[in-house]
């Protein structure tokens, strides 16, 4: 085949085609191709760069000459890669489909590259949302060295320890984690143009065979396999993941009739493609793995894999040879052409979406080292790892170790190949005193053995860590058995912990005697970054979040970890890991000080987060002026009006994910009150964004009043049946007045002119709208789908039926309505006389915990590996709303000018919110910031206007981006 015809055969399409090219473009050319053409199409070979140069400087001519359909990257550096890929896609007529086997990323096969964790220690995350993020930073990657398509993830349930080819490459035994975790990486991949890959399917995780060396059976019943190998492929299908790979694998219960899976057409035609309804690219796995080619001819496989319905085929031993396979068989009726245009045209629609209709532009390896390993991906894959860690055991609480505690400690390091410390000895030692014994086990005589375990009887506690650990069963992990016995000596010896770093399976070794130690902590594969990182669990200043991916015994099994203690948020100790300069963020300090100087307020409560960990909590000041009672960071104030945001809002959101609302629906659909007014067609969405037209709050505590003092007729001094509403302390308010003040709404003057005019009274109604449709009160609703499940113990409303009155921060000495110190009562009027709870104020809270949920947003509607909101919801709601410069229930930056009501460098994609109390939040999607600013200045009038006055709460703001380390 000359691939000159082949250019001119592409062009003459390309021309034909030209009117209406973006829907005709693999069908015309599709038309233009020969047999052999489309042959080599729908062949996927393989590509290294890391081999001599004859190899490197040939290759790229091969593939461009015989047109096939893809190239598979192996081993190799990303500057040779993207080297001979340009020449590749240069040369060759139809450009390739660049496909890579990345399941941990790029450094799965490229050297230079960063390392994500394996599936096994995802599994062990609860957030999905982050695995998704990896997928994202994976595809950056990709595509910046040519790749297209990641053979990953892999969705196998491994339900067998013993599988030597799935292990550490699954998400884990969990049917539903394994799902959950399969559609949030490929969906990131797809996030980031780059098509996504499950498999193996049916399922390769209940097998003990290495499908590279032989053909493994799996011989369970279809009723097994619906409801467990096959679960993760409907999640994602549904998902609409672009393709699939077939394992090699025998299904008798699938096809009777003893045909690999990769090659059975009742797999992948009957199930995956007509029951499960796929309709992407299907791969075979690789053609090379003795599976298929030690047991069938190999001028037959191509033939058969494409009859069966598969699309592309992998690895095939010679491609030449597969190519001319399938011209004979379209030539002798054994393979129909409509069945190869089938597989062709599916191959050239995937070129079509990702954009391979032309010779793509060659790729610049200027810098690409910098462009691959940027500090954001380093930061990720640090999160990956620290939320993987899992601590199993912890007798008497052991961990976190305590320095102060005067307590003798030993770290026994096992089979280290160097005397040099290790990063968990070094880092250790920074953070306390501790002596290091190094042994290699192999080497122990019955003296010094005997020697070694009394020296260790004498130690508080021994740190026991085996080193040069792996991944394969049947090397048992890297564990000999000297390493095992000399582990189960020493916890019963002394108190030990035991430190794996390395395949979790490798606790069977110790399962019978797993209560001998008083710790266990599991770190799933070793490094230098993961050493530290469980340096810094060990003593504290992080926690150990994950939780087991599989079970190892009866007594160790899915789902243990002791990952509730500390919340998902968690001091940083050293800024900087998460970009942040410590230096600039230690002058926070003093703009709070120079508020309490100035009584600006009498005290106050900061938070700021970066990317999940807070890299700066502190409080200021006392709860009142001349008070002995100073502020903590336990301390719990009156949010005001970021009630809205964090209570109303969240509530509204939760509801329309739900399906239970929609944003053009009248409110008036909710609230009776509201009909046969000017306000019946009034939108939920002008509600939020507070364009609505409805004035910005009315003075309802007003009318009550009788001589400057609450009406007796309206408000009683002891709860009953007709006055339940506390309002103040020995003060309640008659039943039905909520009705009156609704009603007072509904007959307001709206506004003359349209448009924004920031008010309360939206959120009134907002308020009756959510327990209109939950059928319970707004306070009880969020209670139960925010802040109990997210463990916000301080965050609520009505705070004195919960909290210890001395945590609650006093706000104003009301003189001229409840004539009283505010304390754990709301100080918005309007929202006391609800009872304390209404949709604009009420809200109590931390800065800490505020911050949490907060924190959720950024995370895009997940925290702590629960997902709260959707993604997409919290996209529109923190967005800009159509033309209005406000979001919907939340605070935005104005679009084209500066404004004094946030920094300037917040950008377009930061939401927040203030409170007349003096409070405030602000998060920023661009930088992982988020910020809560917590006070009472309006103790103890609130005509103290300070705080505004003197940019507090911007100029801390300020300093936040400052600190961004560029």
């Amino acid at each position: 085949m000359k691939s000159y015809a082949y250019s001119i055969a592409i062009i003459l399409a390309l021309i034909g085609a030209r009117i209406s090219f973006a829907q005709t473009w693999a069908d015309s050319v599709l038309k233009s191709m020969t047999v052999e053409q489309k042959a080599a199409q729908v062949i996927m070979v393989r590509l290294h760069s890391n081999f001599d140069k004859t190899y490197t400087d040939t290759m790229p001519d091969f593939i461009a000459r015989n047109g096939f359909g893809g190239v598979c990257v192996f081993q190799g550096g990303p500057g040779r890669q993207v080297n001979m890929l340009n020449r590749m896609q240069q040369k060759i007529a139809l450009p390739a489909l660049v496909a890579i086997d990345g399941e941990w990323g790029l450094s799965m096969r490229l050297d230079s590259t960063l390392r994500f964790p394996r599936q096994m220690a995802l599994g062990a995350i609860g957030d999905d949302n982050l695995v998704r993020q990896m997928g994202q930073e994976i595809a950056r990657q990709c595509r910046a060295v040519g790749v297209h398509i990641n053979f990953a993830p892999c969705i196998d349930i491994n339900n067998n320890p013993l599988n030597p080819v799935i292990n550490s490459r699954s998400f884990g035994e969990d049917i539903d984690n394994v799902g959950r975790k399969g559609v949030a990486y490929a969906l990131g991949l797809q996030d980031g143009g780059v098509w996504a890959c499950a498999k193996h399917f049916p399922g390769h995780g209940d097998t003990d065979t290495d499908s590279h060396l032989a053909l493994p059976t799996i011989k369970h019943t279809r009723d097994r396999l619906n409801n467990v190998e096959l679960k993760p492929y409907h999640a994602l299908i549904n998902a609409g993941v672009k393709s699939v790979m077939i394992a090699h694998l025998m299904v008798p219960e699938l096809d009777s009739s003893g045909t690999p899976s990769s090659l059975s057409k009742p797999i992948i035609t009957d199930l995956l493609r007509k029951e499960l309804g796929f309709d992407g690219l299907v791969f075979t796995d690789g053609l090379e793995m003795k599976a298929i080619w030690g047991n069938i001819p190999e001028e037959t496989v191509a033939v058969k894999a494409l009859m069966a319905g598969v699309d592309m085929l992998l690895l095939p031993p010679n491609p030449i040879v597969a190519r001319q396979s399938i011209c004979n068989a379209v030539a002798n009726g054994e393979l129909p052409m409509e069945v190869l245009d089938e597989h062709c045209l599916r191959v050239l629609k995937a070129k079509e979406e990702l954009g391979l209709t032309s010779t793509p532009m060659p790729l610049s390896t200027a810098h690409l080292s910098d462009s691959l390993n940027t500090p954001q991906a380093e930061e990720l894959n640090h999160t990956l790892i620290a939320q993987s860690l899992t601590l199993l055991r912890n007798n008497d609480s052991i961990l976190p170790l305590n320095p102060d505690a005067k307590k003798r400690i030993a770290l026994l390091e096992l089979n280290v190949s160097s005397s040099k410390g290790r990063v968990l000895y070094n880092d250790l030692k920074q953070r306390m005193p501790i002596d290091r014994f190094t042994v290699k086990c192999a080497d122990l005589r019955k003296k010094s053995y005997k020697a070694l375990m009394d020296t260790l009887a004498t130690y508080d506690l021994v740190i026991a860590v085996p080193y040069g650990m792996n991944h394969l069963p049947a090397k048992n992990y890297g564990i000999d058995d000297q390493t095992k016995a000399t582990i189960q000596d020493v916890s019963e010896a002394a108190r030990t912990v035991l430190c794996l770093l390395g395949n979790a399976y490798a606790l069977q070794y110790w399962a019978d005697k797993i209560d001998n130690f008083a710790s266990v902590v599991v770190a799933y594969q070793p490094s230098p970054e993961i050493e530290g990182l469980v340096a810094e669990c060990m003593v504290g200043e992080r926690p150990f979040m994950g939780h087991l991916p599989v079970s190892i015994s009866e007594k160790i099994t899915y789902g243990q970890g002791i990952y509730d203690q500390p919340e998902e948020i968690y001091y940083c100790l050293h800024p900087e890991k998460v970009g942040m300069n410590a230096e600039v963020l230690n002058k926070i300090d003093d703009i709070a000080i120079k508020g309490l100087k100035a009584e600006a307020y009498p005290g106050c409560q900061i938070v700021a987060l970066r990317n999940g960990e807070k890299v700066y909590e502190k409080a200021f000041g006392t709860y009142t002026y001349n008070d002995s009672v100073y502020v903590t960071n336990a301390s719990v104030y009156d949010l005001a009006s970021l009630t809205k945001s964090l209570a109303t809002t969240l509530a509204v959101m939760k509801l329309y994910d739900e399906g239970k609302l929609s944003l053009t629906d009248h409110a008036s659909k909710y609230v009776h009150e509201l009909k046969h007014t000017n306000k019946s067609k009034i939108t939920i969405a002008q509600l939020l964004t507070h364009t609505s037209g409805l004035p910005a709050w009315i003075p309802f505590y007003k009318s009550t009043l009788k001589n400057g003092m609450p009406d007796p007729d309206i408000y009683d001094t002891i709860p009953s049946e007709h006055y339940p509403e506390q309002v103040a302390e020995h003060l309640y308010i008659h039943k039905n007045y909520g009705e009156k003040m609704l009603k007072e709404i509904a007959h307001a003057k709206l506004n003359p002119s349209q448009g924004y005019v920031y008010s309360d009274l939206g959120f009134y109604i907002l308020k009756e709208i959510v327990e209109h449709i939950s059928k319970t009160t707004l306070d009880e609703y969020v209670r139960t789908a925010f802040y109990e499940p997210m463990q916000l113990h301080s965050t609520g409303f009505c705070p004195l039926r919960r909290l210890d009155t001395g945590l609650v921060v006093p706000t104003e000495n009301d003189t001229y309505f409840r004539h009283q110190l505010l304390r754990g009562h709301v100080h918005d009027m309007g929202a006391a006389m609800m009872g304390g709870v209404s949709g604009h104020a009420g809200l109590f809270s931390t800065a800490s915990e505020a911050a949490e949920l907060i924190q959720m947003l950024l995370n895009k509607g997940t925290y702590n590996g629960k997902t709260y909101l959707k993604p997409e919801t919290v996209t529109l709601f923190t967005g800009y709303y159509q033309s209005n410069r406000r979001g919907l229930g939340f605070d935005k930056p104005y679009a084209n000018k500066k404004s004094g009501h946030v920094c300037h460098q917040a950008g377009k994609n930061s939401f927040g919110h203030s409170g007349y109390t003096g409070t405030y939040f602000w998060a920023d999607f661009d930088t992982g910031i988020v910020y809560v600013f917590l006070s009472n200045r309006v103790h103890p009038t609130a005509e103290n206007t300070k705080l505004a006055k003197l940019n507090i709460r911007t100029d801390i703001h300020e300093l936040l981006y400052k600190a961004i380390i560029k």
